[in-house]
């Protein structure tokens, strides 16, 4: 059977005579197939370099061959020779700070000792120290490939702020992938950036007067029969007050109060002609039920305007929960809640049109005018209380991410760092206080007090990001030998909150340490 050399290896042959080189042919390479170069190599012949690609960060240059003796510096670019070539990579066990991405049927190892001629295996792994997450990835690799003998570092992202599907720490993440094999390597992935923390909504402001107008006694001096007919003149009750809010939909107004009239002689239990009562007659979405009117043997405690009824609260918001999908990790941001409703304004108070001319006096001459009295108008309502914005969530400390892929690990050990930590929610701000309903006239009603703003709704804590050794979907890894997962703590969560005047409580959050867990997707 012919010998097959790498291209390398021929060019040194091909170039001797020429140029002159000392440095020493590799051996025959094993036949070029992805597979064969994912087994390990076998120690060579005494003095002869091991067959593959070479890389060292400190011996190594850009645009070298990648021969024994002219090492590439990244490990990028001694893949993609190694990928020409149909060759393995044999890394010096330094440090290289670079991203990995694994080419399909590439495979690499990393425990080589570079300070010898040739390199020998040693006691010391390549460390992958990444500048960005995920340190090491692998997409669509369908032929054998390994990576043998590294430390992978994914970086510390808690200097970050974790938002959507960034600021997860991940070692190594593989995808949509065949026979991909970690072995004799440890994996490290870091701290999992934090979420941020909601903003309490402001308090909101009445803008403009929110009480009513008390009622008006008419004197009797008010109307001179002998100058004007005073039974055709009637007074109309005040109005409400009208105001708006600081932020958000203005609150309703007070209702109007009713009206009196003004009457001259007569007795006291005449038949006179009524007027138009406390207003509005009937309720409105903003406003509420006037009082109706006073007869001669009514109380005026009858006479009330009904008080607005309260705003209604905000939507409650809830807590946030991550989520792992085909495109990897999503941080669990809080929902947030809304704002409450405006309260309702109270209703007009009912207006009077037959009262007794004073306490012991008779409506005869010297004093022979009727009075009458307006009810007072209600006080306008109250302005929602404002919900404020939720926590966002923490990114997670993953240690290998393996989606639709078979993946094997063989004698690895795999350690996660902290989860993000959660972002804190917020409680809602109360609303506030209707106007006063103004004060009755003598035996008229009084204005209804306007009702109070909504609560604003709560807004949830963010999902604090778990700290997860293998997170996959099927099929699981396999794992082989000792395979050793070290998770760490889950990200910090946020206590429960309590607000006991408005008797609401946010519940707390936890975060969630695992050593495997399945992705369904």
């Amino acid at each position: 059977m012919r010998k097959r050399f790498s291209l390398i290896g021929a060019l040194l042959v091909t170039g001797c005579g020429i140029f002159g080189s000392d440095e020493p042919e590799q051996e025959a390479p094993p036949p070029a197939t992805p597979q064969d170069n994912a087994k390990p190599p076998a120690p060579p012949q005494p003095g002869q370099p091991i067959v593959g690609i070479y890389v060292s960060s400190s011996r190594g240059a850009d645009g070298a061959t990648g021969g024994p003796k002219a090492a590439v510096r990244t490990l990028k670019e001694g893949f993609a020779i190694a990928k020409r070539e149909n060759l393995r990579v044999i890394v010096c066990a330094e440090e290289y700070a670079e991203n990995v991405e694994l080419v399909d049927g590439v495979s690499a190892y990393g425990y080589y000792d570079c300070s010898v001629e040739p390199w020998q295996k040693g006691p010391r792994r390549a460390i992958v120290r990444a500048p960005a997450s995920p340190a090491v990835i692998g997409r669509g690799i369908q032929n054998d490939t390994r990576l043998e003998g590294f430390e992978i570092y994914a970086p510390d992202l808690d200097g970050t702020r974790a938002k959507d599907r960034a600021g997860t720490s991940i070692a190594v993440e593989v995808r949509d992938s065949q026979r991909v094999f970690i072995s004799e390597s440890v994996l490290r992935a870091g701290k999992g950036a934090p979420g941020e923390d909601g903003v309490p909504g402001g308090a909101n402001a009445l803008v403009g007067s929110p009480n009513g107008t008390p009622g008006t006694s008419q004197q009797q001096a008010s109307c001179d029969d002998a100058v004007q007919n005073c039974t055709r003149i009637k007074v109309n009750g005040p109005l409400g007050p009208s105001v708006t809010c600081s932020v958000g939909p203005a609150p309703g107004p007070g209702g109007q109060g009713g009206d009196g009239t003004w009457y001259y002689g007569g007795t006291e239990g005449q038949n006179l002609t009524r007027v138009t009562h406390g207003r509005p007659t009937v309720a409105t979405p903003a406003t509420a039920l006037g009082g109706p009117p006073r007869t001669s043997t009514e109380s005026a405690l009858f006479l009330a305007g009904a008080p607005g009824a309260p705003g209604g609260p905000g939507t409650d918001g809830t807590n946030g929960e991550w989520s792992i999908d085909a495109e990897g990790f999503v941080v669990g941001n809080g929902v947030a809640g809304t704002d409450g409703k405006p309260g309702q304004g109270g209703g007009g108070g009912g207006g009077t049109d037959a009262w007794f001319c004073g306490t012991g006096q008779a409506c005869s001459a010297p004093f022979p005018y009727r009075r009458s009295a307006t009810g007072g108008s209600g006080g306008a309502g109250g302005c929602p209380g404002l919900a404020g914005s939720a926590g966002t969530g923490g990114g997670a400390s993953i240690g290998a991410l393996v989606i639709r892929t078979s993946l094997t690990f063989e004698n690895v050990r795999i350690e996660t760092s902290s989860g993000g930590a959660a972002g804190r929610g917020t409680l809602g701000q109360a609303g506030t206080s209707g106007g006063t309903g103004g004060a009755a006239g003598d035996w008229s009603g009084k204005g209804g007090d306007g009702g109070k703003g909504g609560r604003g709704g709560i807004s949830g804590h963010g999902a604090p990001g778990p700290s997860i050794g293998i997170a996959f979907s099927a099929p699981k890894p396999t794992e082989v030998g000792t395979v050793e997962i070290v998770p760490g703590p889950g990200g910090r969560g946020q206590e429960a909150l309590v607000d006991a005047v408005q008797q609401i409580t946010l519940p707390a959050v936890e975060g969630v340490s695992t050593p495997r867990y399945e992705i369904k997707l």
